[in-house]
């Protein structure tokens, strides 16, 4: 059907064919968003209501403003409330909002629109009316709304669909009942004339999970995500390998490996392998929560106990991943907020170790050294307070380039890396033969539990920046698993755990860039890098002062990071009751290995000089035994005084 006689003559007729074929004129809005037509607006909710009298409507919704005049006069049809969702919040709205995100295409800005609770919920058959439809986007956020209070989608009425534009196409295939009552298959936007126009790229698009994307538009997008954690990806590799005295061509290897298993890792969370990975766009890369950990075993036992402690822990959480539903509530906010703050603490040490060279450099703390870790450690400061919106994520990468040129003329680098360096090489796979060690193996297999507070954490974030929506079951439990799984496999090329990056999460409610597609693209680029070993030659030859610079800053944003998760879960007086205990014991005895000199060796081991694993217990364990209504003296005065001075002066 094209729109026709009935738009340009503003009639109609009650059969089927009503709208007569034709020219049209794209001057809408002297009958239809502007000046109404009122008698047109009776005769097309009278179509509507013809069109799906089957369907049990009890509620109309559309989108503030155009559509509220036909989606009234439809509701009158049917005898039911019209619900129009508002692109502000208003002081005459209260209660509790259902809240989504639309981008209009016409107007090129992204608005929050939002719902009463009151006027939509679970016991509702909608029936969405819009005067246009393009895109797709305001119907697409209309749609989420409804899902989000568990009501059904009967159907979708327009009055014109641009049917040279994507969006009623897409609902089509997605199984929606869609009804226009014209459609403008071709249409010079200037003259109304006929015209074919070419099919533009739809900048919504990105912000849909599954959104149609060229390739060539999505490829800035996942380049923006690898530069966000490039450093943080390679920088654990280069201080546990340095740890381990391996060689700067191992450290290469490992760095090209590295840059594999983050690419492998980050598209089994986008394109789930069974029941492993998410089907989010969450960025996978080198874990820092081991690094404390792994330091000591491998300064203790070697490399390869590392490994093989890795591929058992791995294991172990993917398989609870899979599982998730039955323990994961265990893992509360406060749980997980004590223990990314714990990790935040022990990596300062490793910071400050890399900061004056390295330990066990012979040169440890010469001036040269801490004049390298100084000028980094500027440089990433200077950059993220003069840099603007997203380019504050490369401040660590600018601060690494400055650095290495300053080691560059101070002949602080080793070039002998670059002399049998070639153009092309294939990762390793088992560079390393594990060995299996039980105190090892129980220590890494703690942090894999912590790591896996971390991820769900990281995977929770995201649905809600990015999707507007609680995260579901399946996601979280896919998301740990592919947490274990890939983990498990990055040890097969001599590797380090892997995790989700909360640096990408922070881009995406940045961005609001949630494509599969465009974070793919990022993915395959990190995976064809790891064929280049130039890159891994350049990381391997990296002063530790250089890299200590960088990295101290970045550990302190773990433990700012932790702050603010304690915050977002409650200053209760249990939660500062649980925040309290943990960091104590955990920080606290750890500083005085002696306390656990009368342990057994397994238990020395794991938690003598390992406070992430002894916060992550304690908080656990006092989550699980503390009542609800647990406090301390003084903490209900405190909290009463931090929420006064944290709220706004009327």
């Amino acid at each position: 059907r094209h729109v026709g006689g009935l738009f340009r003559r503003k009639r109609t007729r009650r059969d089927r064919g009503w709208v007569k074929s034709g020219r049209a004129s794209s001057k809408w809005d002297s009958f239809l968003n502007h000046q109404l037509d009122i008698d047109l607006f009776d005769a097309m909710g009278e179509e509507f209501k013809r069109l799906f009298a089957d369907a049990p409507i009890t509620k109309i919704l559309t989108i503030e403003a155009s559509g509220i005049g036909i989606a009234c006069v439809v509701a009158r049809h049917f005898g039911v409330p019209v619900v129009f969702a508002k692109k502000a919040q208003s002081i005459n709205l209260d209660g509790e909002m259902f809240t989504t995100r639309i981008e209009s295409f016409t107007h090129g800005r992204v608005y929050d629109v939002i719902v009463s609770k009151k006027f939509l919920n679970a016991d509702d058959h909608v029936l969405l009316i819009d005067d246009f439809l393009a895109n797709g986007c305001a119907l697409n956020g209309l749609i989420e709304l409804v899902g989000e209070a568990g009501a059904t989608v009967e159907g979708i009425g327009i009055a014109i669909e641009k049917g040279f534009q994507p969006g009623g196409d897409d609902l089509r295939e997605r199984g929606y009942r869609l009804e226009s009552l014209a459609i403008v298959e071709r249409m010079d936007p200037e003259t109304g004339v006929d015209r074919v126009p070419m099919k533009a790229f739809v900048h919504e698009n990105l912000f849909k999970l599954d959104g149609d994307i060229p390739v060539v538009r999505a490829i800035p997008y996942g380049i923006q995500h690898i530069l966000a954690m490039f450093v943080a990806n390679l920088a654990p590799i280069l201080i546990v390998g340095a740890a381990a005295g391996l060689a700067d061509d191992q450290l290469g290897m490992l760095v090209q490996s590295a840059m594999l298993i983050a690419g492998i890792g980050t598209l089994i969370q986008l394109f789930p392998l069974w029941r492993v990975g998410s089907g989010l766009p969450i960025v996978m890369g080198i874990s820092f929560t081991f690094v404390t950990v792994l330091v000591g075993i491998a300064a203790t036992y070697g490399y390869n106990v590392a490994i093989g402690a890795i591929i058992v822990g791995g294991i172990i959480e993917g398989v609870l991943g899979l599982f998730a539903k039955y323990w994961r509530r265990i893992i509360s906010p406060i749980v997980a907020a004590v223990v990314v703050t714990s990790i935040g603490f022990s990596l300062l040490g490793v910071g400050a170790s890399s900061f004056g060279g390295g330990s066990g450099a012979a040169d440890f703390g010469s001036p040269q050294n801490l004049l390298l870790g100084t000028i980094s450690l500027v440089s990433c400061l200077v950059f993220q307070v003069l840099a603007k919106g997203k380019t504050k994520q490369l401040s660590v990468l600018f601060g690494l380039v400055i650095g290495y040129a300053c080691a560059v003329v101070a002949g602080a680098v080793d070039f002998s890396g670059f002399q049998s360096m070639e153009l092309f090489a294939l990762p390793q796979l088992m560079p390393f033969t594990p060995e299996f060690n039980l105190g090892a193996i129980v220590s890494v297999t703690l942090i894999f539990l912590v790591s896996a507070t971390e991820t769900i954490g990281d995977t929770s974030a995201l649905t809600m920046v990015g999707l507007n929506r609680e995260v579901k079951e399946k996601e979280l439990s896919g998301s740990i698993a592919c947490d274990g799984f890939v983990s498990s496999l990055s040890a097969c090329f001599g590797c380090l755990p892997i995790t989700s990056f909360s640096q990408n999460v922070g881009l995406v409610a940045m961005t609001k860039v949630v494509n599969r597609k465009a974070i793919a693209t990022g993915a395959v680029i990190m995976i064809l890098a790891a064929f280049l070993p130039v890159i891994s030659v350049i990381f391997a030859s990296l002063p530790e002062a250089v890299l200590g610079g960088c990295t101290i800053m970045m550990f302190g944003n773990i433990i700012v990071s932790g702050f603010q998760m304690i915050a977002r879960a409650g200053f209760s007086q249990r939660n500062i009751l649980i925040a309290a205990l943990s960091l104590a014991v955990g920080i606290g005895f750890t500083q005085v290995s002696a306390l656990f000199a009368n342990f057994p060796e397994l238990i020395q081991s794991v938690f003598a000089q390992n406070c992430v694993a002894v916060v992550f217990l304690v908080a656990v364990v006092a989550n699980l035994v503390l009542p609800k209504d647990a406090g301390i003296e003084g903490a209900t005065a405190m909290s009463e005084r931090s929420t006064a001075e944290a709220a706004p002066s009327v």
